[in-house]
């Protein structure tokens, strides 16, 4: 709307209205809210969470970061969206209502029953450390110790997963140490990870989408929810993807994204409806069709796919610091 307005001062009416109600009618929510509340989205912020100067160390060292924040924050957004007053009683209701909407009964978590969380290693060539923006092992870790010590999920029956790229020490070793029964999983598998394996031909696309792959890892086709933890960046030519690209990495493709095929993934640059892969990613029934929760990882940010995190945010209620969200 404000771009609309600046264009209007030199403009006539009937040059003006088309615009505007343009703009509105793609700012309007389309299909139907879902959840306990529908359409609810929980947002967590802790200003003190993240605390790195963008020079000493790297971003994701313990010194710079409060896991207690952490844990704050990944316990407040399941109260705030299913209505409660602890993390216990979320997560019941969250699994509730998942299966209640999913035809498996009025009923929570049953043990045995297997979770995989997608997260978004994408800045990653190994094992070793990046510096660039990649999942912070905070939240990875929050997210677990949720899982585990407030909706009861036995650590065995829990993957983390990035089978396109790998899962990195920092992340690794801090969660391992706390959970040795989760398994993680990555493309080349080794130093404690498993390596992923894919059902061929188990996606179907709407479009014949050529050379895109089809295989999907086996730890979401035979898992009985997900559970998508994206990060909060940029990415080249497509804008800002977030929960939609983060399952391409669940796809069997290279860990070079240069060998892969990005069929439909940009967006129409005039405005205009437009197919694009990520919805037969976020509906398939063993990706979004299976999604429990979704978060999005927004303890640092950056403005681009790569890179360090980058820049501080200055809009309120960040005024120069990280989004620590």
């Amino acid at each position: 709307m404000l771009i609309a307005c600046l264009w209007a001062v030199s403009c006539t009416a009937q040059q003006v209205v088309p615009v505007v109600r343009q703009c509105l009618e793609a700012n309007r929510p389309v299909g139907t809210a879902r959840g306990i509340f529908p359409g609810r989205v929980a947002w967590s912020h802790a200003p003190e969470a993240a605390q790195w100067n963008g020079k000493d160390g790297l971003w994701f060292d313990d010194s710079h970061n409060s896991q207690e924040l952490c844990d704050r924050m990944l316990e407040r957004n399941v109260c705030t969206l299913a209505g409660t007053n602890n993390a216990k009683a979320a997560w019941k209701a969250i699994f509730r209502y998942f299966n209640t909407t999913h035809g498996k009964g009025k009923k929570g978590y049953a043990r045995g029953e297997k979770i995989a969380v997608k997260i978004n290693n994408n800045n990653t060539s190994s094992h070793s450390d990046s510096p660039e923006i990649n999942a912070s092992p905070q939240m990875v870790l929050a997210l677990l110790k949720s899982l585990v010590n407030e909706a009861g999920v036995p650590q065995e029956n829990i993957t983390v997963a990035e089978p396109s790229r790998y899962i990195t020490d920092c992340i690794y070793n801090k969660c391992h140490t706390m959970f040795p029964g989760v398994r993680f999983v990555d493309n080349s598998g080794g130093d404690g990870r498993v390596k992923a394996e894919y059902s061929a031909d188990a996606m179907r696309y709407s479009v014949d989408n050529r050379r895109l792959a089809r295989g999907i890892a086996v730890a979401f086709t035979e898992a009985d929810y997900t559970i998508n933890m994206a990060l909060l960046k940029g990415h080249n030519g497509q804008g800002v993807t977030l929960c939609g690209k983060n399952w391409y990495g669940a796809m069997s493709i290279d860990p070079d994204y240069r060998k892969n095929a990005h069929n439909n993934f940009g967006q129409d640059r005039d405005g205009r409806p437009k197919y694009v892969t990520f919805v037969d990613f976020m509906g398939h029934k063993d990706l979004g069709g299976k999604c429990l929760i979704w978060f999005i990882d927004a303890l640092y940010g950056c403005k681009s796919v790569g890179g360090r995190p980058a820049p501080k945010w200055s809009m309120e209620p960040f005024n120069g610091n990280w989004p620590c969200s």
